[in-house]
């Protein structure tokens, strides 16, 4: 089980990622989809690494 401190700076983590999606969507839902597109390859990289 996380600790409180843990979760605080996991909440924090959230938020910067959050704030640098946001960031670098510029609104236009081919933006997001580029996003969408570099997250989930991102995912992918890393599922294949754990493997």
């Amino acid at each position: 089980m996380p600790t409180t401190a843990m979760s605080t700076a996991s909440r924090g983590y959230d938020e910067l990622l959050q704030a640098a999606i946001i960031d670098a969507w510029d609104g236009t839902e081919a933006s997001g989809r580029a996003l969408l597109a570099v997250i989930e390859g991102l995912k992918e990289f890393k599922n294949k690494q754990m493997t």
